[in-house]
């Protein structure tokens, strides 16, 4: 953590030997993910206007990837850390920017976890999705608009965690998203 000086120029040289690889569907899920985690970081570092530039390359491979493969589950997983990645780049610089990341993300996420009711991972992220746009509502002094709607279709769908299938496989989620759930839907 923090250690930005390693970081970005790491993300940056990924960055150019992915642009040497050529184009192709994992070349740019991967570039989606590398420039995402440039712009965190530079976010973090406190360069901003480059983070934001960076964040729309990899929004932009991101929104390309979903568009040709959206029920792909390595598409989904990268367009959701992607936009998750985003939704914190912006986070308490431009809340508004922000929470629109999280909404996707969380759409994302929704979708996910609906597709496949024994993916542990998917039901993860939706529990952090939430999460995400819970603390988002919370900053904009929106929580008890936010709260009610979240309880609601995506609190049910991580807590079909006890549930088994016929060979004892939990459909649902680890105790860290249901934790996360909790917490999300207590944040008035």
């Amino acid at each position: 953590n923090n250690q930005y000086d390693i970081a970005i120029p790491m993300y940056r040289d990924i960055n150019i030997r992915l642009d040497a690889r050529g184009e192709g569907p994992e070349t740019r899920r991967l570039k989606a993910i590398s420039s995402a985690y440039l712009s965190n970081g530079l976010s973090w570092d406190g360069k901003q206007e480059l983070a934001e530039a960076e964040n729309e390359k990899a929004v932009a491979f991101a929104d390309q990837l979903a568009a040709a493969a959206d029920k792909d589950t390595k598409v989904r997983r990268t367009t959701f850390e992607v936009y998750s990645l985003a939704s914190s780049t912006f986070e308490t610089i431009k809340n508004d920017v922000s929470l629109a990341f999280a909404a996707k993300a969380l759409a994302v996420a929704q979708k996910a976890a609906d597709a496949d009711p024994y993916d542990t991972q998917a039901k993860q992220d939706l529990a952090r999705a939430v999460s995400r746009k819970g603390i988002l509502l919370t900053l904009i002094g929106r929580a008890d608009a936010g709260v009610g709607r979240q309880r609601s279709g995506h609190v049910r769908t991580m807590m079909r965690a006890s549930k088994t299938d016929e060979k004892g496989r939990m459909a649902g989620v680890c105790g860290t998203a249901a934790s996360s759930a909790v917490l999300a839907c207590t944040l008035r």
